[in-house]
């Protein structure tokens, strides 16, 4: 649920027009404390499975709305993309 609700948010802050909403609503500070490493055990009930995917796209969020910055020592956005090519490629 929790996947699906940062996709969602991810989507509206592809728009610039949203972030002031968005940050009025007090989303990115939210959102950070979702990529810190201390918090991952939780929102995922005491698994590891889904944490990475919760981070991603929690990074996202904030990498669309300017804030690059505050993901920058937190979390690796490519890491998770990394996996994803090994998958295909393994599929072929």
């Amino acid at each position: 649920m929790i996947c699906l609700i940062l996709q969602t948010l991810g989507v509206v802050a592809l728009n610039p027009s949203s972030h002031e909403i968005l940050t009025q609503a007090d989303i990115p500070d939210t959102v950070l404390h979702l990529i810190l490493p201390a918090d991952e055990m939780f929102y995922t009930n005491q698994t590891t499975k889904f944490a990475r995917y919760v981070k991603h796209l929690g990074a996202r969020i904030l990498v669309y709305m300017g804030l690059l910055t505050k993901v920058s020592n937190k979390v690796n956005l490519f890491d998770i993309l990394g996996e994803i090519c090994l998958f295909l490629s393994n599929m072929k």
